[in-house]
Order: structure tokens, then C-alpha cells, then sequence
């Protein structure tokens, strides 16, 4: 009988020791569960700043598309369109004398002082044929002339394999009956305006090395 209530006793302890075992076990989990709860709080709360810097961000981003797109808009209206060759018309009776013009009394001149066909020598020798019309020098329209200065513009054709559609200036000694020298001082000036701007020049008193800075000899034309 003593024996039987000792092993009650016992019974009785283990099972009050797994119980309360077992309340220390909820309670850490209740707690723990209560911790995890507010950390998701936290957590969730984080996450609606989140979307709202990632709602932002994406405002900026179709801000920058926009920009960007209009950038592109602007880009293509603005293209820089290719380069064309406008040679003028001087078929219809040749260029006006500048310096006749401005000469005393206003009287014009009576035109190019060389009119005609030369023959272009190159060490003694015949070179090439240079005819002169009151519209042409050669195959190069005469856009203007100065014959008070011995100048002459002249514009290349668009189909020339050196400076098409470009501007010269030429500057020529005053011709005698048979004879008279030129030299090409600007020949790639983009306007008639540039070419006679340019204040490159030759020596008329050096003909074999004045012919502008690079000290080339003058052209010699011959009837």
C-alpha cells in the first residue's frame, strides 16, 4: 500500500513537470510569434515605402522616356541636310565689270580685256588652250570681274573632279596684243562673297616664283 501511494506521488510529479514543461514551451512560442508579428508590421510597412520610392522611381523613368523621346524628335527634325552644288546661269550675257562700274564718271567698261583664245605655255611649250568669253574663262562660269585690278572670279563646275561648284579668284597681268600671265590665288573659296574677301594676292613683278605664298610660277598665255 505505501508502496502503491510513493508510486502515485511520483506519477503525479512527472505529470505536473511535463505540464509545466509544456506551458514554458507555449509561452516562448506565443511571445515569439507576438515579436514576428510586429517585425512583419515593420516589415510591411517597409515594403509600402518600397512601392512608394519604386512608384517614383518609375514617374522619373517615364520622365526621362519622354525626354528622351522628345530628344530623338528634335534630333530628326533637325538633320543637317547633305551638301548640294548650285552652279549659276551665266549663259545669259556675262558678269558686270566692278571696277568699270566704280570708275570716274561711273562710265562701264567695255568688258573682259582679254577676249579670245590663248594658248597656255609651260616651259616654252605649248600647253592647253584657254578661251576667254565675256561668260566663260574655259568650261568655268565668270562670276565677276575687276578689270581696274586684273581680277577675275570665276565658278568651277558641279561636275569637275577638283572643288565642283567652288569659287576662284585670279589675278592677271595687263594683256598686250599677244601676251599676258594669270595666276589662281584662291580656287576653293565657298562663295562668290568668300572669293572676293580673300585677300591672297600675287607679285606681277615676280612671274616665276610671285604666284601666291606657295611660290608657284604665273601661267603664261600666248595668241
Amino acid at each position: 500500500m505505501k508502496n502503491l501511494q510513493i508510486a502515485s506521488i511520483l506519477a503525479l510529479s512527472a505529470l505536473l513537470t511535463f505540464a509545466c514543461g509544456d506551458d514554458e514551451d507555449a509561452s516562448p512560442v506565443g511571445s515569439a510569434g507576438s515579436g514576428s508579428g510586429a517585425q512583419a508590421g515593420e516589415s510591411s510597412g517597409g515594403d509600402d515605402a518600397g512601392g512608394q520610392a519604386g512608384s517614383g522611381q518609375g514617374g522619373t523613368s517615364a520622365q526621362a522616356g519622354a525626354e528622351a523621346s522628345a530628344g530623338a524628335d528634335v534630333g530628326g527634325a533637325g538633320g543637317v541636310p547633305a551638301d548640294t552644288c548650285e552652279y549659276g546661269d551665266y549663259s545669259a550675257g556675262g558678269a558686270s565689270d566692278a571696277g568699270g562700274a566704280a570708275g570716274a564718271g561711273g562710265a562701264a567698261s567695255a568688258g573682259l580685256e582679254m577676249l579670245g583664245t590663248w594658248t597656255e605655255i609651260f616651259n616654252d611649250e605649248p600647253a592647253g588652250t584657254l578661251e576667254v568669253t565675256s561668260s566663260y574663262w574655259n568650261d568655268s562660269g565668270i562670276a565677276a570681274y575687276d578689270s581696274e585690278a586684273n581680277l577675275v572670279y570665276t565658278q568651277t563646275p558641279c561636275d569637275s573632279e577638283y572643288n565642283p561648284g567652288a569659287f576662284t579668284k585670279i589675278v592677271y597681268t595687263e594683256p598686250t596684243a599677244d601676251t599676258f600671265y594669270y595666276c589662281m590665288v584662291v580656287y576653293d573659296a565657298k562663295t562668290l562673297v568668300e572669293a572676293q574677301a580673300s585677300e591672297e594676292t600675287a607679285d606681277p613683278e615676280d612671274l616665276l616664283t610671285g604666284c601666291g605664298a606657295s611660290g608657284f610660277p604665273w601661267s603664261k598665255v600666248t595668241r
